[in-house]
């Protein structure tokens, strides 16, 4: 019995080990192989993007491409020119890159265009042309800036509401923007009725992954205006991981308008909902600079600082902002939301 009861513990201790070992290399596992990876959006090649391309959307010849016709030019970007063209009486944006090499960040935007499937109220991609690198999409409606140059304060707040749904919309498919800007939200309907739209994902990238590579190379946007050394920096280097970091000790808010980007867009870092989270704040920051009645929509200040933190973690969500946003008009009397925003002078919320 003596022995049997001795072969039945040994049998326990030996389960055990064996339990306590397959967990140990589990742990090991994880930790080399965590659930969310970093990758550079330069390990998915261009061949797979234009092959995926291929397989959705129709490719145009030069020719076919012309044939749209010259339209309208909406305005130069940074990388590209966009024309209005009306074809068959549909009205599309025919966006061209500037550089003819650029037919890699070309396809990354084309690809980010269908991925989304239309979340944010993106335009359909239409048709793509490698010879020049050029993306053909509906058409969208005028930019937020026309917008905002026309609304009243409860339209404006209520703007606010509907884009950071339309963020929300993206980052629900693991996709962040990148670069939420008046030029890169829209709107159709009316001033009194709109539908909002984000447009240009020529930084969009999966979450995890770097924006922007692609399109700006391995420096980065290293000539913009930050306080930071310019080369690529580790998370620790932009300050978006360094717990002590005190915001409100230092106002840098004005400067840091002057980019929508997060810095760690700008210094090709893993981007994830929180560099949407700052452009968010930088949008809404850039809007109350032109406000003339600043003092009714003055809270909203307190909300722009905490969006563009540059500690990743210290940025609220965008419910939290929208929370806010909503809070904010609630305390307004219907005389004050039907102000024009860009009106003159009024008084503060009592």
């Amino acid at each position: 019995m003596v022995h049997v009861g001795c072969v039945a513990v040994a049998g326990v201790l030996t389960l055990l080990l064996a339990c306590w070992f397959l967990v140990s290399c589990l742990r090991r596992r994880c930790n080399k192989e965590p659930h969310f990876r970093y990758f550079r959006d330069s390990e998915t090649s261009e061949d797979d993007d234009e092959a995926f391309l291929r397989s959705r959307v129709t490719f145009l010849s030069r020719q076919s491409l012309l044939a749209l016709g010259e339209g309208v030019l909406l305005g130069p970007g940074g990388f590209s020119s966009v024309r209005k063209v009306v074809y068959n009486g549909t009205e599309m944006v025919v966006k061209t890159m500037l550089d003819v090499r650029s037919v890699k960040p070309l396809l990354r935007e084309g690809r980010m265009l269908v991925e989304v499937e239309g979340a944010g109220g993106v335009p359909k991609l239409l048709a793509v042309c490698l010879h020049p690198p050029t993306l053909v999409q509906v058409y969208c409606g005028d930019t937020y800036m026309e917008y905002v140059q026309h609304c009243s304060v409860g339209g404006f707040l209520d703007s606010l509401v509907a884009i950071a749904r339309l963020l929300g919309e993206i980052h629900a498919k693991d996709i962040c923007h990148n670069d939420v800007r008046m030029q890169n939200i829209t709107f159709t309907g009316s001033v009194r009725v709109p539908v909002f739209h984000l447009i240009d994902l020529g930084l969009t990238c999966r979450f995890g992954q770097v924006g922007g590579e692609l399109a700006w190379g391995d420096k980065g946007r290293c000539n913009l205006d930050w306080s930071v050394p310019s080369r690529r920096h580790s998370h620790e280097d932009c300050g978006l991981c360094n717990e002590n970091e005190d915001d409100s000790a230092t106002d840098k808010t004005e400067w840091q308008l002057l980019t929508c980007l997060a810095p760690e867009v700008v210094f090709l870092n893993p981007c994830f909902s929180s560099a949407d989270v700052y452009g968010f704040g930088a949008l809404v920051g850039q809007v109350m600079q032109q406000h003339r009645s600043s003092r009714i929509l003055l809270p909203l200040w307190r909300m722009v600082k905490m969006c563009m933190a540059l500690n990743q973690k210290r940025r609220c969500l965008l419910t939290c902002a929208t929370r806010n946003i909503t809070k904010l008009k609630e305390r307004l009397s219907p005389d004050q939301l039907e102000l024009p925003l860009l009106g003159p002078p009024h008084s503060t919320v009592e």
